[in-house]
């Protein structure tokens, strides 16, 4: 599980991309307490759907 602190160091988005995708409930994630966070492998597939990274 990752943060979006930590997603947005990986994957180089904006914070504004994450919460944008989050509220509107496009993106898989979790709520940890009052945290969102994210599954590695959840999202970097729903990265590569959307043709936004390359895999590796």
């Amino acid at each position: 599980m990752i943060t979006i602190d930590e997603a947005i160091q990986k994957y180089g988005f904006s914070r504004q991309f994450f919460w944008s995708h989050t509220s509107a409930r496009d993106v898989p994630f979790y709520k940890w307490g009052r945290r969102i966070v994210f599954d590695v492998d959840e999202l970097e597939e729903w990265l590569l759907e959307r043709g936004r990274v390359e895999k590796v």
